[in-house]
């Protein structure tokens, strides 16, 4: 039947505007209060077809609810939650024992609400047992005076027996005595600290003279390696008696130009061999306390030597840390008593290196490397060092001819002073390299540096009996 009135409607409107198009669709455009009710309304539609189609109650067309969800989500449903938080719950989930909602009273291990009985350490409800000192359920141990488990106070007793007391023994062993070592360490000595510079000397600490047959391998070590492995040195350092050995009382640290064949494969590896001696590991030194309340300590090394002056050559005495506390170099520093060069025959250069200044020849700083001029540096001279806390200084012949002072500016900046750990000394003659060379004179081998003695002292209290010859 409706499709009769449609197609009379159709007729209708044809017969009244045969030039209008007809199109069917959902018509309805009756208001709701998300729009229209119609999910399918259709706006170009001008005849019906009768399929329009509606949301279910209280949604839109998208099927959202138009109302407010429970919680259970039902739309205007009407489940709420209890006061635990439960939808449609009755509060028995947050009740405690005593069936107060949110409450927090609960059984104690007797099974009494709200009780306080306890498990001990023994697992006895309401029990007494407890640990001791030791972790021992019941067990009696205790701290003593000295807060030891167990102890009997002689950890902390002082010499008369009292836990935490103070007396103690004097240096003759007499438990609260008053006697007292002098500046000399001696017990009861009458050496005091008052002292003058004239109450100070130098000690020998030891000395190499060179008067045995043979290099003392006790104080000296060979380093052995190939050439151009530092500072371009053209040179291999070997531990050959031909180029380091005990000449009438000297030692002698001779360069050769010889084809030297270290590998022993047939093929020259070096065309230049000299000797580098060191005393690390087995002397090395810092300065230390001479005396009660003197100011830090004192070190003095000399070294009397005659030097090379061909060109091309690098002789050195000089001083690197035994262990390097403060890291590689320069870091841990390194100390220059005497370096020559044979292209400047009459010069003598003396240099520290630490963080703050590790330039290849320590000229960067002013402060840190030196020069004198010496006419006659073949001739022998004492090359020297005095070593404090306070600055290091080096010296030609005499204390009082200075080349370098370097003080210490900050006694605990390790990058301005790492001089404060045992120091070890080098002997060696280099050839060519960064300074030495470029240019080597080849017909001025065989070179030498000839040592007439090494000697390295320590500043001491003559008034001690200790230091008395």
């Amino acid at each position: 039947m409706r499709y009769f009135f449609a197609l009379i409607s159709v007729l209708f409107l044809t017969c009244e505007n045969p030039n209008d198009p007809v199109v069917l669709g959902c018509t309805d455009s009756s208001k709701c209060s998300y729009g229209v009710c119609a999910c399918n309304y259709n706006q170009n539609a001008n005849v019906s077809n009768e399929t329009c189609e509606y949301p279910q109650e209280n949604f839109d067309c998208d099927g959202n609810c138009l109302l407010t969800l429970d919680c259970n989500g039902d739309c205007n449903g009407t489940a709420s939650e209890d006061a635990c938080g439960i939808c449609n719950g009755d509060n028995s989930t947050c009740e405690d024992c005593l069936g107060v909602v949110g409450g927090n009273a609960i059984e104690d291990c007797a099974g009494t609400c709200g009780g306080t009985a306890v498990e001990d350490c023994a697992g006895t409800c309401g029990g007494t047992a407890v640990e001791d000192c030791a972790g021992t359920c019941g067990g009696t141990a205790i701290n003593d005076d000295c807060d030891v488990c167990g102890g009997d106070n002689s950890s902390c007793a002082d010499c008369e027996g009292t836990p935490n007391g103070v007396a103690v023994e004097d240096c003759t062993g007499t438990c609260g005595g008053t006697a007292v070592e002098d500046a000399c360490g001696i017990c009861e000595g009458q050496v005091t600290n008052e002292w003058t510079e004239s109450d100070l000397e130098w000690e020998l600490i030891w000395s190499d003279d060179f008067d045995q047959p043979e290099i003392n391998e006790d104080i000296w070590n060979f380093e052995v390696w190939g050439s151009g492995q530092f500072n371009n040195e053209a040179q291999a350092y070997t531990s050959s008696d031909n180029n380091a050995y005990v000449d009438d009382g000297k030692l002698v640290i001779k360069a050769l130009r010889e084809n030297l064949d270290l590998n022993n494969d047939g093929v020259p590896d070096t065309e230049y061999t000299s000797s580098r001696l060191t005393t690390q590991n087995k002397k090395y030194h810092v300065y230390e306390t001479s005396c009660g309340d003197c100011p830090g300590g004192k070190i003095k090394v000399e070294v009397r030597a005659k030097l090379p002056v061909g060109i091309g050559t690098w002789p050195a005495i000089w001083m690197m840390p035994n262990n390097s506390e403060y890291g590689g170099w320069p870091n841990s520093g390194e100390i220059d008593i005497m370096e020559h060069v044979g292209k400047n025959p009459n010069v003598i250069h003396s240099s520290v290196h630490n963080a703050t200044n590790s330039g290849a020849l320590g000229e960067e700083n002013p402060s840190q490397t030196e020069s004198q001029n010496v006419t006659d540096v073949e001739m022998e001279h004492i090359y020297g060092l005095i070593w404090s806390d306070e600055k290091i200084t080096t010296f030609i012949d005499t204390e009082d001819n200075i080349v370098l002072e370097y003080n210490n500016l900050s006694e605990y900046d390790s990058s301005l002073w790492p001089y404060d750990k045992d120091f070890f000394i080098i002997l060696n003659l280099a050839i060519g390299g960064d300074w030495g060379g470029p240019t080597i004179d080849n017909t001025a081998f065989p070179q030498s540096m000839n040592i007439d003695f090494v000697k390295v002292y320590k500043y001491v209290d003559s008034r001690c009996p200790s230091n008395d010859d």
